[in-house]
């Protein structure tokens, strides 16, 4: 039997992770072990990262500098610990709920109760794979266009892509077309958070003087206002270059939409959308040198 291709014309084409299910067959050294699992969602994905955020890496001297040493062993180990938990947490939502208070506890479970680890990781690398991630493919026309004019050029410009995912026996196949710039600065306006809230500056070796305050960017309102505004405009980006309008009464509920979607589909499209149809920069260096 062939693998089904559906185009992807219409919001209602996208099924949501929850509905992107799977029977992975992983050969043990006993025989065959079945999961049922379905997609990891972009929402799902965000909020494991956010509570596992990787730690940061400790500094040393190296001479009169301080360098960041991302090879300390304490680092590494710390460092493997969150993914490993994040491997876990990944498994949790997308197969069955496991032993544990958190992520750490279920962890612990994992380490301390499965007699043969590869198949966790095996299990772990299914569902990152029925998610899109690694799958997408681009359809890539050899072919050459000789411009010989603005208007020319505007319509080379505007010729569409495909661009694809291989997942649980279908094939979803996504038409993307370029964004003009203009519309690329429309969405950054939209969804710009605005500047952040200040703090007290640090204090001055001036007596009867004061530092201006500094901005801080680590206010937690602040950047749960800039994590939606990069959400929203992620889903405005898609739904231009996608040429359909995504369900939702608002351009917030637009973004709740495509965070039910497979983690590895969305990030997948955003990046080849963004790096390799568009290659757009926000601001760019016009020197000529010298």
């Amino acid at each position: 039997m062939g693998m089904e291709t559906v185009e992807v014309t219409a919001p209602e084409h996208w099924p949501e992770a929850v509905a992107v299910t799977q029977t992975c067959d992983i050969p043990t050294v006993t025989g065959h072990a079945t999961f049922n699992i379905h997609a990891l969602s972009e929402r799902a994905y965000t909020r494991i990262a956010a509570a596992l955020p990787m730690p940061e890496p400790p500094k040393r001297k190296m001479g009169r500098r301080e360098v960041v040493d991302d090879a300390d062993p304490a680092h590494l180990t710390r460092r493997a610990d969150v993914e490993f938990q994040r491997a876990v947490s990944v498994v949790d939502d997308c197969w069955q709920t496991l032993p544990g208070a958190d992520a750490a506890a279920k962890a612990a479970w994992v380490r301390g109760h499965l007699s043969r680890g590869g198949e966790f990781f095996r299990l772990h690398d299914a569902i990152l794979g029925v998610s899109g991630f690694g799958s997408g493919v681009a359809e890539r026309a050899d072919t050459t266009c000789a411009i010989a004019s603005p208007e020319a050029w505007e319509k080379a410009s505007e010729a569409p892509v495909h661009f694809a995912f291989e997942r649980a026996g279908t094939r979803l196949r996504f038409r993307l077309c370029g964004v003009s710039g203009a519309r690329l600065k429309a969405i950054e306006a939209v969804t710009d958070p605005g500047p952040p809230p200040t703090i007290p500056g640090p204090p001055s070796n001036i007596p009867g003087q004061h530092n201006a305050p500094v901005p801080n960017a680590d206010d937690p309102e602040y950047k749960a206002r800039a994590a939606r505004m990069i959400d929203i405009g992620n889903a405005l980006l898609l739904e231009a270059a996608l040429g359909v309008t995504l369900p939702g009464k608002d351009d917030g509920a637009k973004a709740d939409w495509l965070a039910a979607r497979p983690a590895g589909e969305v990030y997948g499209l955003l990046n080849f959308l963004r790096y390799e149809v568009l290659s757009y920069r926000s601001r760019a260096d016009f020197g000529f040198g010298g």
